[in-house]
């Protein structure tokens, strides 16, 4: 993914530490019962045998969010167990999946979420939402923090159906120091795997990245390398958990920047009368060690207002052709090709159009 391109400046949001609103909640409900009791004993005698119970059997259906653990609504799957178990306060999130299968350990630079993460899925424990926000404002305010102190300022939650299998997983957004001091989040994607509540993966945004997960699981982020550089990319995350990689494309605005570390001719592009951008399409996770292989193309732009301009024989014979026939062991393909292979990656690793144009599912924020 984008991120872990640019992982070194990379933010996540989490929820800050307990309010006084849950304890004053408790106190009010507190106090209504003892008031309810007192008031109803002449009232009582009237009643039947029968209407007491229904009574009591409603009360104790309203009042049973009411008792240390979280109120989520009533909108919540029946087929979600653990992870409602969760949500709700009283179940735990394992670490177990992550730290096997996603957890980059062994790489120059970690993630945002690994740097953030390593201590929990070291330790081997499963937290429960407040342990773990508590562990997270830890994390945030000790010496070893290298990025920004803070706590957890919000969580939020969504049930979505990566695969759509009719199997729920578990969207979970936290605000937070990520990776930015004010507006940064951290994504938990959670999945119920052999009885626990696992997380599966994990990404995070900030002022300058944008990542976002649909219901079917569908993953698309883009963000600023810097002033004439982009990068965008898609993933996805199927119906047993697992996170499939689809590709990273850059754009690069100013075709000086790409070529000051490629080797080619000498070429003037300053005399253009309109922007020469270009692209490079990585269908592999980035590995320093292990270079993948990578296709590049061009567009050219109105420097004015960046629209597409139509030119004829771009590809074939054009002076935007020219200069970058000045690059060598290149090798550049049309955008409609690169396009298309990029279609093609995200179909083999099971991306319908469906899957793809599902909605964004709307969070609901938890009080712990």
């Amino acid at each position: 993914m984008f991120k872990r391109m640019i992982a070194i400046i990379g933010v996540c949001t989490l929820l800050a530490g307990c309010s006084n609103d849950g304890v004053k909640a408790l106190s009010e409900v507190a106090s209504s019962v003892e008031e309810k009791v007192g008031g109803e004993s002449a009232e009582a005698s009237a009643k039947t045998e029968e209407e007491t119970v229904m009574e009591n059997t409603e009360t104790d259906s309203t009042d049973a969010g009411v008792s240390g653990q979280t109120d989520t609504g009533a909108s919540e799957p029946a087929d979600a167990g653990s992870l409602e178990a969760f949500i709700s306060g009283a179940g735990k999130l394992s670490f177990d999946y992550y730290g096997k299968n996603v957890f980059k350990s062994n790489q120059e630079y970690l993630s945002n979420e690994d740097e953030i993460l390593q201590d929990i899925i070291n330790s081997g424990k499963d937290y429960t939402l407040a342990e773990f926000r508590d562990k997270l404002n830890e994390i945030f305010n000790s010496e070893d923090n290298y990025l920004y102190e803070g706590e957890v300022q919000s969580i939020s939650y969504a049930y979505i159906d990566c695969g759509n299998d009719g199997v729920k997983e578990l969207a979970l957004e936290m605000v937070g120091p990520f990776a930015d001091p004010t507006e940064s989040t951290m994504t938990l994607i959670i999945k119920e795997l052999d009885g626990k509540s696992e997380l599966v993966y994990a990404f995070s945004q900030w002022s300058r990245s944008e990542t976002s997960i649909n219901k079917y699981g569908f993953i698309s982020g883009g963000g600023s390398n810097s002033a004439s550089n982009h990068g965008y990319d898609e993933a996805y995350i199927n119906a047993d958990g697992k996170y499939l990689y689809g590709f990273y494309e850059e754009e690069e605005y100013d075709v000086n920047a790409f070529g000051m570390l490629r080797d080619h001719d000498d070429f003037d592009a300053e005399g253009l009368d309109n922007m020469l951008a270009v692209y490079t399409l990585r269908l592999d996770q980035y590995d320093a060690a292990n270079p993948q292989n990578e296709y590049y193309s061009y567009n050219v732009y109105d420097s004015n207002t960046y629209e597409e301009v139509d030119v004829p024989n771009l590809y074939t014979d054009s002076k935007y052709k020219d200069i970058m026939d000045s690059f060598k062991d290149i090798s550049f393909i049309s955008m409609d090709e690169m396009k298309k292979i990029e279609k093609e990656k995200m179909e083999s690793i099971g991306v319908t159009d469906e899957i793809r144009n599902a909605e964004i599912p709307e969070y609901t924020e938890v009080k712990i």
